[in-house]
């Protein structure tokens, strides 16, 4: 069994990782219980605010979440028994306030789903993350691939 070493991410490489993905899981308080969906975004940058616009179908139960969300990217080598991940936590807001409607025209979400009208911004509060890494690297091919 190999060692392996956790690292925290400072705060510019957890945006660096968000900057080349565009698909996370957004969790929230659903009826006393923490629920996770998966969710389209992008990434908006202004100066030091950092904040992640997505795109639901309206009425659902994110277009109806409460205020406080948090969002997380990652991936993961099984193989190499090693990954990363980062977590937004953050306030969200719905995209009427006329203060926020510029967001829409800078950089939209492309959306998988059609009918997805409702427009969302989460304002980062806390942006962490983590990077775990193998001692000993494992050979990145599996052997039943040789026979």
């Amino acid at each position: 069994m190999s060692e392996a070493t956790l690292e925290e991410l400072d705060r510019d490489s957890c945006v660096d990782l968000l900057r080349t993905n565009g698909v996370g899981r957004i969790a929230f308080i659903l009826g006393n219980y923490p629920v996770i969906f998966p969710i389209n975004y992008r990434l908006i940058e202004d100066g030091d605010i950092v904040r992640l616009l997505l795109q639901t179908r309206p009425g659902n139960v994110i277009d109806m979440a409460n205020q406080r969300v948090a969002l997380q990217i990652d991936d993961t080598d099984s193989e190499r028994a090693s990954g990363w991940s980062v977590l937004v936590r953050g306030r969200m807001h719905h995209l009427r306030d006329p203060a926020l409607m510029d967001l829409r025209g800078r950089l939209e979400p492309t959306s998988w789903v059609p009918d997805h009208d409702a427009w969302i911004a989460i304002d980062a509060v806390e942006i962490t993350g983590r990077r775990l890494r193998a001692v000993d690297d494992k050979w990145p091919f599996d052997v039943r691939g040789y026979r």
